[in-house]
C-alpha cells in the first residue's frame, strides 16, 4: 500500500507542476515574436492615417478582406472605449 501512495503522490505533484508550468508558458508571451507589421504574417496591408477634429493624427493599417464590405476597428487604449461604443451604435 505505501508504494501505491508514493506513486499517487508523485503523480499528483507531477500533474500540478506540469499544469502550472504550461499555464505560465502560454500566459507569458515573451517567448513569442510580436510582428511589427501584417506583412510579417503574410497579410497584404496599406498604412493609413486620419486627422481628427482636435488636431491629432491617427495612424493604422488597412487590411482588406476578400469579398467583404465590413470593417473592424481595433482600439488599443482603454480610454477609447466610449469611442468604440459610439462607433458600434452609430455605424
Amino acid at each position: 500500500m505505501p508504494i501505491f501512495l508514493n506513486f499517487m503522490f508523485i503523480s499528483i505533484v507531477f500533474i500540478l507542476l506540469g499544469s502550472f508550468g504550461l499555464s505560465f508558458y502560454f500566459t507569458h508571451s515573451y517567448h513569442l515574436k510580436n510582428p511589427s507589421s501584417p506583412a510579417e504574417v503574410g497579410l497584404a496591408y496599406e498604412e493609413v492615417s486620419f486627422h481628427s477634429t482636435d488636431g491629432l493624427t491617427m495612424v493604422g493599417w488597412w487590411i482588406p478582406a476578400c469579398g467583404s464590405d465590413k470593417v473592424v476597428i481595433k482600439l488599443h487604449a482603454e480610454y477609447l472605449c466610449p469611442l468604440a461604443e459610439f462607433l458600434d451604435k452609430n455605424l
